[in-house]
């Protein structure tokens, strides 16, 4: 027979253990980024992204349509890193910050810092649709961003180029000026 004293106890104890567990299965994600309206904070990048996409620009729009960004009362936005990009990847260990993959805003040249390591198999990341990110921050579909990060010796005529980021494929690229990709802003956030 159980007195009052345990049944307290073992009632505090069951309590406390699924608080516990809460807290153990809450995604860093959840504590790292914040949805404010149109924008997500993030908080360990001290950063302000934009929720949405903003459109399908070439490098020369993406660039002006960022800068000319008003969101939420936020302005002075531009085009992430391709170390900001990285540091959102998921479940594509080589690409996401801190990965075998050495592209990054200091190690630009496409020879000396892509390696396979920059990529993981199409729509095989952990988001619903496979994206290589938290859908529940970035949404389901995914695709290809720009970045702000040049990629000097781009082309065969010494034309240069950026680095992109490919969500449906946790993987790291190179493009001219003049494709078309995928936008979202970026911005720092205001102490």
């Amino acid at each position: 027979m159980i007195n009052y004293s345990n049944f307290m106890l073992l009632t505090m104890f069951i309590f406390l253990s699924f608080a516990g567990c809460k807290k153990m299965l809450q995604n860093d994600d959840d504590v790292r980024f914040e949805k404010i309206g149109s924008v997500v904070l993030d908080k360990h990048l001290n950063l302000i992204w934009t929720k949405n996409d903003q459109g399908f620009f070439d490098y020369k729009d993406a660039q002006e349509h960022c800068s000319k960004l008003e969101l939420d009362g936020h302005r002075e936005w531009r085009l992430p890193t391709i170390d900001e990009w990285r540091s959102i990847i998921e479940g594509c260990p080589g690409s996401k910050s801190g990965g075998k993959c050495m592209v990054s805003d200091i190690c630009v040249n496409r020879n000396k810092c892509y390696s396979f390591d920059c990529k993981c198999p199409e729509l095989k990341g952990p988001g619903e649709y496979g994206c290589y990110w938290n859908d529940k921050v970035w949404g389901k579909e995914c695709s290809g961003y720009w970045s702000d990060t040049k990629n000097p010796e781009f082309g065969a005529f010494g034309q240069s180029g950026l680095w992109i980021i490919l969500f449906d494929r946790g993987s790291l690229g190179t493009t001219s000026l003049e494709n078309r990709w995928y936008t979202k802003c970026v911005k720092a956030i205001q102490k």
